[in-house]
């Protein structure tokens, strides 16, 4: 036997236990109900993630022990009445059914909640057309006074800007009297 056969036998083997301890730890894996990453079974086969990956057999062996672990937790979940992904969405689908039917009471309600009201608005339009006539009136009286607030108070701001432009007018030759006085 030569080197190089000698080397690929001792490499054969060596891959060969590297699966053994894959389909070990996959089982005890699938015994104790785990469900673990890739990296986290080669760290306990003691293998690196490069191997697992490369070698086909081992990448089929995972899944079909994950697919096993999976199936035999959903089945332990069944009988011993936990909830499953499965049922849970059904539970949602049932949750998002009576959403919808609560969505479509409440615009029923909504609808006639808004045309009660309605009624009810039309039987007293006649006292609301009389209330609103006697509180526009008064509205009128009030719109008034205010006009004529506002126009004695623009008459007094006039006064004021004047009174103001005569000041600064003056202040205007003052300053210059003062200025030409020191100038002498």
């Amino acid at each position: 036997m030569s080197k190089t056969d000698a080397m690929i036998s001792t490499r054969k083997q060596a891959s060969a236990l590297a699966l053994d301890r894959v389909h070990q730890e996959l089982r005890r894996c699938h015994d104790n109900g785990e469900v673990i990453s890739m990296a986290e079974l080669a760290r306990r086969a003691r293998v690196s993630r490069t191997s697992i990956y490369r070698n086909p057999a081992m990448v089929s062996a995972i899944e079909q022990g994950a697919g096993a672990v999976t199936a035999d937790l959903a089945q332990r979940a069944e009988r011993d009445g936990r909830t499953t992904a499965t049922s849970l969405r059904a539970d949602l689908i049932n949750a998002k059914a009576t959403i919808r039917r609560q969505g479509d009471q409440v615009a029923a309600l909504e609808r006639a909640l808004s045309q009660a009201m309605g009624r009810e608005l039309l039987d007293q339009l006649p006292k609301l057309e009389r209330v609103a006539l006697e509180s526009h009136d008064e509205r009128l009286h009030e719109l008034d006074d205010a006009m004529l607030a506002l126009a004695d108070t623009r008459a007094s701001l006039r006064e004021r800007e004047e009174e103001l432009d005569a000041a600064r007018l003056l202040n205007r030759e003052l300053t210059l009297q003062v200025n030409r006085a020191l100038r002498i």
